[in-house]
C-alpha cells in the first residue's frame, strides 16, 4: 500500500511532464513565434546565472592560476637561493685555494732565496691577543727537527726565533716584541747595528735601529739583514729597510728606524730554518737577544 501511494503520484508527474513536452514541440511547430517567445524567457532567467556562474568560474580559475604561479615562483627562488648560497661557497673556496696558492708560491721563492739553509713549512696555530703576531704558536716542533732559537721566516723575510719547543708544537716570539734584539748590518756597507723590537714603534710599521758607529754611516733605505756575528741569528737574512737615520746627541753613536718587510698583522705560514747557527760569543752583536 505505501509502495503504491509513493509511486503513483511519481507517475502522474512523469505523464505530466512528457506530455508538457510534447505539447511544446507542436505548438513550437504550429507556431514558431510561441518557441521564440519560450526560448527568450527561459534565456532571460537562465543568462544572468550563466553570466554569473561564468564570473564566479573566471575568478576561480583566476586565483589558481595566481597561486599555482606564486607556488612556482616560491620554489624558483629557493632553488635560486640555493644556488647562490652554492655559487658563494664554492667562489670562496676558489678565493682560498688562490689565496694559499699564493702564499706557498712566496714560501717556495722565500725558500729559493736561502738554498744554504733547511727549511719546513709550518701553519700559524695561535697567536696571543693583540693586534699584532708579536708571539704565536705553530704546528711543528722537535719531531720535524726544529730546535730553540730556531729562526722564523714569512712574509718575505725574517719574523722571529723560537723561545720554546714541543714535540709537535713551538713557540715564536717575533721581532716586533719590546724584548727582541736582533744584531744586524746594512748591505750596503757592512756597518753593524741592532733592530730593536717596539710594540709603541711598530703601531707606525717601523722598528728601532741602534748602536750604529757614527763614522760608518747606514744611509736611509739601505736593506737591512742579519748580520755575520749574530749571536743567535743566522747571517744574511732580510729584516727590512733603514729610515731616517741620524746621528745621536754624542755625535758618536748613530740611530734611526727600520721599516720591516714582514707583515706582523696577519701571519699564517711560516719557514723554520731548521740550520743550526754554530755560535760564538767573540764578536757577537752587543745586547742581541
Amino acid at each position: 500500500m505505501n509502495k503504491r501511494k509513493t509511486n503513483i503520484p511519481l507517475r502522474y508527474l512523469l505523464f505530466a511532464l512528457t506530455f508538457l513536452c510534447f505539447a511544446m514541440m507542436f505548438l513550437t511547430t504550429l507556431r514558431p513565434s510561441i518557441g521564440n517567445k519560450l526560448r527568450e524567457s527561459v534565456n532571460s532567467v537562465l543568462m544572468p546565472v550563466q553570466i554569473g556562474l561564468n564570473k564566479v568560474g573566471t575568478k576561480i580559475a583566476k586565483d589558481v592560476t595566481d597561486y599555482l604561479t606564486l607556488r612556482d615562483a616560491q620554489e624558483e627562488n629557493e632553488r635560486l637561493k640555493e644556488e647562490l648560497a652554492r655559487l658563494r661557497e664554492e667562489n670562496q673556496r676558489l678565493f682560498q685555494g688562490k689565496y694559499e696558492l699564493q702564499e706557498l708560491q712566496e714560501l717556495l721563492e722565500l725558500q729559493e732565496q736561502y738554498p744554504q739553509y733547511e727549511m719546513v713549512g709550518a701553519n700559524v696555530i695561535q697567536k696571543e691577543t693583540g693586534n699584532w703576531f708579536r708571539e704565536f704558536t705553530i704546528d711543528k716542533g722537535t719531531d720535524d727537527g726544529i730546535f730553540m732559537n730556531a729562526n722564523v721566516l714569512a712574509n718575505g723575510a725574517l719574523v722571529g726565533r723560537v723561545i720554546y719547543v714541543g714535540k709537535n708544537y713551538a713557540r715564536v716570539l717575533s721581532i716586533i716584541d719590546d724584548n727582541s734584539n736582533v744584531g744586524a748590518m746594512s748591505v750596503q756597507n757592512s756597518t753593524y747595528c741592532i733592530v730593536s723590537g717596539s710594540l709603541e714603534e711598530y703601531e707606525n710599521g717601523r722598528l728601532l735601529i741602534e748602536y750604529t758607529d757614527a763614522d760608518d754611516l747606514i744611509n736611509d733605505d739601505d736593506m737591512i739583514v742579519t748580520s755575520n756575528v749574530s749571536s743567535v741569528y743566522l747571517p744574511g737574512l732580510t729584516i727590512g729597510y733603514a729610515k731616517d737615520m741620524s746621528k745621536n746627541a754624542d755625535n758618536l753613536t748613530q740611530s734611526g728606524y727600520l721599516i720591516p718587510i714582514a707583515n706582523f698583522s696577519n701571519i699564517e705560514r711560516v719557514l723554520v730554518i731548521t740550520t743550526e747557527k754554530v755560535t760564538s760569543t767573540e764578536g757577537a752583536a752587543a745586547g742581541e737577544e
